[in-house]
């Protein structure tokens, strides 16, 4: 299932983490897959780097969403930084779960049902 980004928030950032260990990036890729704010996730620098896009509705869920984050990599964290833009109002971002299997969804309320009721239209059809 996909959805517009004027349905479920266009504010996005691209994020770039430096890690000391890169069993702590490797948990971020388990994390990144089944994350629907994750749009793309990505190892640079022989894997002591990583880079993420992120999406969410305003610029406090994306922070809230970065401190989750950080928080999964905490002590092997060197330097995180972040380039915050908008996405085109058109952009398909796919669904990958329910959350239902995240251990974070209630952190970060990245729910499927809120994301469909967000815009208190009578049908969610995707365009």
């Amino acid at each position: 299932m996909a959805l517009t980004t004027s349905i479920i928030g266009r504010e996005a950032a691209l994020v770039r983490i430096k890690s000391s260990s890169h069993s702590s990036l490797e948990k971020l890729a388990q994390f990144s897959l089944s994350c629907n704010h994750v749009l793309a996730y990505m190892e640079i620098n022989s894997g002591k780097e990583a880079m993420m896009v992120i999406s969410a509705g305003n610029k406090r869920e994306l922070v809230k969403f970065l401190e989750l984050v950080r928080s999964l990599i905490n002590s092997d964290v060197v330097e995180i930084s972040a380039e915050y833009g908008i996405l085109p109002s058109e952009f398909q971002v796919l669904l990958k779960n329910s959350c239902f299997k995240c251990n974070y969804s209630t952190i970060c309320n990245n729910n499927v049902n809120p994301v469909l009721f967000k815009n208190n239209r009578n049908t969610h059809t995707p365009r």
